[in-house]
């Protein structure tokens, strides 16, 4: 009876032991150094990770565990770039036109293709022009393209917008590629929540009002504004409108004091305030105005500021600069690089501490080339 008893009770204790190591983030090891360990892992095997199981999943998926490899010291700083789709090299041959797996950019594979190799290709454009996404991994010098499965593709002219806090990436309005009329489509990339090879894409709401050329920023985590551009009929716009991402509603905004197309959007850290800076006005094409409003979503009205004012003093940045020309072809200017096709990318050292910029040149594997029609950049 009594060895029956001891059977039991080390049976149950062993049972206990495995749900214990099940629950642990790594079995066998404190779940503090199992999170140092998970932490350096490098984005593009996330999505593998997620399939480990469904802790993993859980953790991996959320927002803290990349504010802790932010604090770590272990970010992807992925650069991302609107394109487009490179020339079709043989229209007898199936190629894969998008691949979400990174491609590295120092590998043999990617130098393969010499100047001779180049001349004799039979290229021929899409028609219409198709556009995808271009991720280059600064931390681990790789490329990838992906672009939304739904829909008639990502529009001409759109706007790149990063929500850094939340891991996603917006791509608003645009031209539609077919008939280059404004769209005001909404395409919605979630890094964080990617499971699987493919890039967890869906679409937005769409805009209230379809624009181009637009300004657009970021408010806090998750509050999206948007201002000006132009109409169908190339009129400039005064209309403004602010998207929240999580409940995926628009709502408009008064309109601004001025008509602005072609103008910029910024925002700062911390700050309720939507600048709109520059612009022109349907009667003044291409005259550029030297003045900026901003919208404050507390106080819910837009104030100008004059060219000529200076608030706020000097702020420091610390970010590192991204710069790429595009053109698709070898160039001939200063920038050229023999060894891409173009002119390639650069980016600034982020230890220049000297108040000098130091730039780093990039090589731009074949298919990563393309004029970038817009850009933005998040941390992950």
């Amino acid at each position: 009876m009594e060895e029956q008893k001891s059977r039991s009770i080390g049976l149950q204790k062993a049972v206990e032991d495995d749900q214990k190591q099940l629950q642990q983030l790594i079995p066998g090891l404190p779940d503090e150094i199992a999170m140092e360990c998970l932490v350096k892992v490098p984005y593009q095997f996330h999505s593998n990770m997620k399939s480990v199981c469904h802790t993993w999943q859980h953790l991996i998926s959320h927002p803290s565990f990349y504010q802790q490899r932010l604090k770590s010291g272990t970010s992807d700083h992925l650069v991302c770039l609107v394109q487009p789709l490179p020339p079709i090299k043989d229209t007898t041959t199936t190629t894969t036109e998008d691949d979400d797996t990174p491609l590295d950019s120092n590998s043999s594979y990617n130098n393969k293709t010499t100047k001779d190799e180049d001349k004799q290709e039979q290229q021929r454009i899409h028609s219409p022009p198709q556009y995808a996404l271009s991720i280059y991994n600064t931390t681990h010098n790789t490329w990838q393209r992906t672009r939304p499965t739904e829909g008639s593709g990502i529009p001409m002219f759109c706007q790149c917008l990063a929500l850094p806090s939340s891991g996603k990436l917006l791509l608003l309005g645009g031209w539609d590629p077919t008939t280059l009329e404004p769209v005001p489509h909404v395409f919605i990339l979630d890094f964080i929540g990617t499971t699987g090879a493919a890039c967890n894409w869906r679409r937005g709401a769409s805009m209230s009002v379809p624009r181009s050329f637009f300004a657009c920023a970021v408010i806090g985590s998750s509050t999206v504004c948007v201002a000006g551009g132009h109409d169908s009929q190339k009129n400039a716009l005064r209309s403004a409108e602010v998207y929240d991402v999580e409940t995926d509603q628009w709502k408009m905004l008064p309109d601004m004091i001025e008509e602005r197309d072609e103008c910029q959007g910024l925002t700062w850290e911390g700050d309720s305030k939507f600048w709109v800076v520059s612009g022109y006005g349907t009667e003044s094409q291409g005259q550029f105005r030297s003045d900026a409003e901003f919208y404050d979503l507390y106080a819910g009205c837009w104030s100008k500021v004059d060219g000529s004012s200076r608030q706020g003093g000097t702020r420091k940045n610390k970010h590192r600069l991204f710069v790429m020309s595009g053109g698709g072809g070898r160039g001939s200017s200063a920038l050229a690089c023999g060894d891409c096709d173009g002119e390639g990318a650069f980016i600034s050292d982020e230890n220049s501490n000297d108040g000098t910029i130091k730039w780093k040149h990039i090589y731009t594997p074949l298919g990563f080339s393309g004029f970038p029609y817009s850009a933005s950049s998040i941390i992950i």
